[in-house]
């Protein structure tokens, strides 16, 4: 499943102009009230994800100071790191191409925890619904586009939105947003975003074991959370791993989403509590189901000495509910 993108979104919901202009790589950006990170960034990369079950993060050569950065991004990316085009690209004379998307550049401090999101663009949308349709969008986002291949893409879209884009072989800048607003985007001003710890290692460090099924009726499970990685916004966090039972071995997917942080609480006086929701999905298969509940966690320098995740395994054949409770 490739990474869902600001820029993705703009393009596949409101289908609004885009212009492409190729580049070198070279990211050169100035940040909006950027020098409070100056001693914080200690490295850059991109996260992406390739497949339904891997992410990766692509380490990017670059250097904060003066509240910007300089990076570049590598001149021909690992075929790893490449996907299709997503499906509402996917037209004849795209169905071949390999391309990877970038529109967010992760800014890691030097225990390698995520410290900053940076962004070109708005995020800002006003729009009037009108039936199917909508209209008066103020978006607009730049975003760094590799192809593997010289390609042109064309069709219109229900309300008679139309939509053209011509991509080279290598790094394009994308541009979309609500008219002809060509930008020197290899200079613009970027925005980041930073909200409370980042307890993505955390969630990652352990095993968590637990049960499966009803009391007298429990089987043992284990619950592995492989990649975890951090949305923009700070709360929410991507999970990849799988759960393992007697029978079975799954790979997973889902969201931790955190919704309170207390110093202390039922954790030690010198730990944050977490509590949040989890909602993880097994790969389909007759047997497979989700996982959804709720969890609280004691996390102290971005370790977890404990976590409690209780809900229910929901199958996704029938939508039967069985009771799951899991421990870190």
């Amino acid at each position: 499943m490739r990474k869902f993108s600001i820029l993705a979104i703009a393009l596949m919901v409101a289908a609004v102009p885009v212009f492409s202009q190729t580049f070198n790589g070279v990211i050169k950006a100035q940040v909006e009230n950027g020098n409070v990170l100056n001693s914080k960034i200690k490295k850059f990369g991109v996260i992406t994800c390739a497949d339904e079950d891997v992410c990766d993060t692509i380490a990017l050569p670059g250097t904060y100071a003066n509240g910007g950065f300089t990076v570049t991004l590598p001149k021909k990316p690992d075929a790893k790191y490449l996907g299709p085009l997503p499906h509402y690209y996917a037209r004849e004379n795209a169905e071949n191409v390999k391309s990877l998307l970038v529109d967010e550049i992760y800014g890691f401090g030097s225990n390698d925890s995520i410290v900053a999101t940076f962004r070109s663009g708005t995020e800002h949308i006003n729009f009037e619904e009108q039936g199917d349709c909508s209209s008066n969008w103020d978006y607009y986002t730049v975003g760094y586009w590799y192809v593997d291949r010289n390609i042109r893409i064309s069709w219109t879209e229900d309300c008679d939105r139309r939509y053209s884009m011509s991509l080279k072989k290598g790094w394009n800048i994308v541009h979309s947003g609500d008219g002809l607003r060509i930008v020197n985007s290899n200079n613009s001003t970027w925005r980041f975003s930073v909200t409370g710890s980042d307890y993505s290692s955390a969630f990652a460090t352990h095993f968590a074991k637990g049960t499966l099924g009803a009391s007298g009726k429990t089987r043992p499970i284990e619950m592995f959370f492989q990649n975890v990685f951090m949305r923009w916004n700070g709360h929410y966090y991507k999970i990849i791993g799988y759960s393992k039972t007697d029978a079975a071995e799954d790979a997973l997917m889902g969201i931790f989403t955190i919704s309170e942080e207390t110093k202390g609480g039922s954790c030690n006086s010198d730990e944050n509590e977490l509590k949040g929701s989890y909602d993880l999905t097994e790969a389909q298969s007759k047997t497979s189901g989700s996982f959804a509940g709720t969890f609280t966690a004691c996390e102290k320098s971005g370790k977890l000495t404990k976590a409690s995740f209780k809900g229910n395994w929901i199958k996704h054949s029938n939508g039967s509910k069985t009771p799951c409770n899991f421990e870190i």
